[in-house]
């Protein structure tokens, strides 16, 4: 099965496993199910595992998104149509 893994997830995941972000995350980790991710959403998940304020380890967030790489699958998202506006 393939998901698409919220930053807050993945955040409130890592911080508190007993919950249910983080059962995901078990998830993720014990391969039930697979990250899609593109360069954007990496890209959010370094910036915000980094943020000192999280007290996330280093070695911890670099271990997560090279797991999501090397498992996931990587997507190319297409851009919106110019004037896109959101049906809600």
């Amino acid at each position: 099965m393939y998901i698409v893994l919220d930053t807050n997830d993945l955040v409130s995941g890592l911080l508190n496993p007993n919950g249910s972000p983080g059962r995901i995350v078990d998830l993720v980790i014990g391969g039930f199910v697979q990250v899609l991710y593109d360069d954007r959403i990496l890209r959010e998940y370094l910036e915000v595992l980094a943020r000192p304020e999280l007290k996330i380890e280093h070695s911890l967030s670099q271990a997560v998104i090279e797991y999501v790489k090397l498992s996931g699958k990587a997507v190319s998202a297409q851009p919106l149509p110019a004037g896109f506006s959101a049906p809600f």
